[in-house]
Parts: structure tokens; C-alpha cells; sequence
């Protein structure tokens, strides 16, 4: 895709000093503002921002390891991206638990809505150690 339709800054940040942004866009635009938007803690952005913003995916991962743990952050994840990502239409959450290394590896597949196209990112979750 040659049009920028989203642009975003990226949050990986560079490491040098000269102050420049970088910038995602398309495409790497909607998989950050996901990954955002599960990995941020609900009630984490309370000055100045939406309190509201981001999911509770983090207090499921110290459940125990089960089938109904992984739906449970299925369903959040669900909610959250359909609360804060307008932009996406969700057809797909796969959550598949890796007990051996106590992880979850997620795939959510999804429609741009605006480009009428299908798309996949593919998080692995767990509690850091």
C-alpha cells in the first residue's frame, strides 16, 4: 500500500539524541495501537489521560493455566479492542496457553475497516519473572 492512510509515533523510540520521531504507519500504525491497547494496564493512564484506556488482560495471567483462563483473556481482549480501536473489526481470537513455558500466544485477525482488508498480529503474553 503506497497511500498513508495511518501514522502514528513509534514508540520504539530511537536511541540517539538528536530528537527526531520516527513514525509507523499503516499497517505497523494499527498493530502497535493493538499491542497498546492490550498491554496497557486499565487505570494506568489516569493524569491527563482516559483512566479507562486498556485492558485487565494483566491480572488474568496470574490465574492458573486453563482452557477458561484462555478464554477469559480472549473476552477481554475482545472487549478492549472493540471499545478502542475503531478502526478494526475482529473476526478471529485465537488464545492457545503454553503451559510448559507458562506463556499464551495470541493471534487476533482482523479487518481494516476503512481498506476492507484482513490482517493478523500474533502477541505472546505472560507474567515477567
Amino acid at each position: 500500500m503506497d497511500t498513508i492512510l495511518y501514522k502514528d509515533f513509534d514508540y520504539n523510540l530511537p536511541k540517539n539524541t538528536n530528537l527526531d520521531f520516527d513514525f509507523v504507519e499503516n499497517y505497523e500504525s494499527i498493530h502497535q495501537s493493538i499491542t497498546t491497547i492490550i498491554m496497557t494496564k486499565k487505570g494506568s493512564r489516569t493524569q491527563f489521560q482516559n483512566p479507562y484506556f486498556g485492558s485487565n488482560v494483566h491480572k488474568i495471567l496470574f490465574e492458573k493455566m486453563s482452557l477458561f483462563t484462555s478464554i477469559q483473556i480472549k473476552n477481554e481482549i475482545s472487549l478492549a479492542l472493540e471499545l478502542w480501536e475503531p478502526r478494526i473489526e475482529i473476526i478471529e481470537i485465537i488464545v492457545d496457553a503454553d503451559q510448559e513455558n507458562n506463556l499464551y500466544n495470541v493471534a487476533i485477525h482482523y479487518k481494516i475497516v476503512e481498506l476492507n482488508i484482513e490482517d493478523e498480529l500474533v502477541l505472546t503474553l505472560g507474567v515477567v519473572k
